[in-house]
């Protein structure tokens, strides 16, 4: 926080400056806090000087605390409102008292009700929200007619909503990721055993649950769960006839040579 700025205006008379700080603020004040108040209008000394003599003059009170003086204003009874004053004051303020529990609740439940009011969006925002749902739903709708017929034993129409090849370059990946799982797995097998090796205090059991340490099994993530290869698509109708065409010739070939052999 910058320093304030002192103050431009320079007090004539010191004396009264200070007193009349005092006695508009009404609390003890050392000579710093009174010298850092008034900004500048009198300088360091002048205001040590002017508490000091209106101490001296019993116009202030001063209360030595070690090496630190403390000063503050005289309390004077003309000051004080009469008794009758008094009286009606401590009746206003018990009357305040006994109102602050029911304001406090109304003010827990407007602040409640507030909240209420921001945390939902304005109609503008759910209009659009609507919208954006309504064409999710009938993008959905769409997807859902094209994989219907599938599930039903139906003859699927249009293309399939994955081709082989992509289900294959997903079933690589999902390998790859699952042997950087068995490689992290082994590290952290290798570190956790050097480290609990030598422990005696603890159980490593405890420390793991100490340092919120949760293992794959207990997280119901098994790497058994997760197959070891890609699975290749099955072959397509035009390579098995291919495949099938071939047969006959090769077998027919082979027995042609074998009756070669024969002869």
């Amino acid at each position: 926080m910058p320093p304030k700025k002192p103050s431009s205006f320079k007090s004539d008379d010191p004396e009264s400056t200070v007193l009349d700080f005092l006695e508009r603020s009404g609390r003890p004040f050392g000579s710093t806090d009174v010298f850092n108040c008034l900004q500048g209008a009198v300088s360091k000394t002048a205001v040590a000087k002017a508490l000091t003599s209106l101490a001296e003059r019993d116009e202030i009170t001063a209360k030595a605390f070690g090496k630190s003086t403390i000063y503050f204003p005289k309390q004077r009874d003309e000051d004080c409102p009469p008794p009758d004053q008094m009286i009606e004051l401590d009746i206003q303020l018990a009357n305040l008292k006994s109102s602050v529990p029911e304001l406090q609740s109304q003010v827990a439940t407007l602040t409640r009700q507030l909240q209420q009011v921001t945390s939902t969006p304005p109609t503008a925002d759910l209009l659009a929200q609507v919208t954006e749902l309504r064409e999710q739903h009938a993008r959905l709708c769409a997807r859902l007619d094209v994989l219907r017929p599938a599930a039903d034993g139906q003859e699927r129409v249009g293309p399939p909503p994955v081709t082989p090849e992509a289900k294959l370059e997903a079933e690589r990946e999902r390998f790859k990721y699952r042997g950087t799982w068995v490689q992290r797995k082994r590290w952290f097998k290798e570190m956790w055993g050097a480290v609990t090796e030598n422990l005696e205090a603890i159980k490593p059991a405890d420390l793991a649950e100490e340092l919120d340490i949760v293992t794959d099994e207990a997280a119901g993530q098994l790497l058994d769960d997760i197959p070891n290869a890609p699975v290749a698509p099955a072959a397509s109708v035009s390579s098995r006839g291919k495949a099938a065409g071939k047969r006959p010739s090769d077998s027919g070939d082979k027995a042609s040579s074998g009756k070669k052999r024969k002869v």
